[in-house]
């Protein structure tokens, strides 16, 4: 966005507030993983895409939505055919929609890490919220 300035200090620091909303949506895709739940995941990995998109070069951000949107059809057939009551016994979670989730996931939290938003560089653990 041209029509925004940066700024290189605030008397405001929303790093809490930000890294709360990042855990809380970790603590949710865990979730999700651990009940294989496809929806769910997706939905916590497109919001720590959210999060994230700052960090991601502008030319990767296009290659991450159209990740995204591959998964989401995927999961989205899985899930109508879940709905039908013939099909849902037939119909478990594939090892493809595991497989693409995962891949996703480790992706973006390979962004988080290598971000620093993850920890703090002062080898000093009491600086890792800042003043």
């Amino acid at each position: 966005m041209e029509n925004v300035q940066p700024q290189q200090t605030s008397e405001f620091n929303d790093a809490v507030g930000y890294l709360g909303r990042i855990n809380s949506i970790l603590y949710s895709i865990d979730e999700a993983h651990h009940n294989l739940n496809p929806d769910i995941w997706l939905r916590g990995l497109e919001l720590l895409y959210s999060e994230l998109v700052t960090e991601i070069k502008q030319e990767e951000r296009e290659v991450f939505r159209e990740r995204s949107k591959k998964i989401a059809q995927i999961v989205n057939t899985h899930l109508r055919l879940m709905q039908n009551p013939r099909m849902m016994r037939k119909t478990p979670i594939t090892q493809e929609i595991i497989e693409l989730l995962k891949d996703y996931e480790t992706d973006l939290r390979d962004i988080y890490k290598k971000s620093g938003l993850q920890m703090k560089l002062n080898a000093d653990s009491r600086h890792a919220i800042g003043r």
